[in-house]
């Protein structure tokens, strides 16, 4: 796995903070080390049976006819509509 490391906007001189695109700051580059560091990060805290939180990540490839039955069983038209309005 790639090194971790953290990106953070430096502050501008006038010191005022503003909003922005979060995971413009948090992901380095959109790698898959990235992703993986902010799904542990956010589950930490989930830990609400005393033992330790699991975690696994499956990566499929769909192709052809099984990746269109995917796409219409997550109405992804629709997804893809608000993906964009927030972008």
């Amino acid at each position: 796995m790639d090194q971790i490391v953290w990106k953070f906007r430096p502050n501008p001189e006038d010191g005022e903070r503003i909003g922005g695109d979060a995971d413009g700051f948090a992901f380095d580059n959109g790698s898959i080390a990235s992703l993986v560091r902010e799904v542990i990060q956010n589950s930490y805290g989930q830990d609400m049976a005393g033992g330790p939180v699991k975690i696994s990540f499956d990566f499929l490839e769909l192709k052809g006819q099984e990746r269109k039955n995917f796409e219409n069983a997550m109405d992804w038209e629709e997804l893809e509509r608000h993906l964009h309005g927030v972008v």
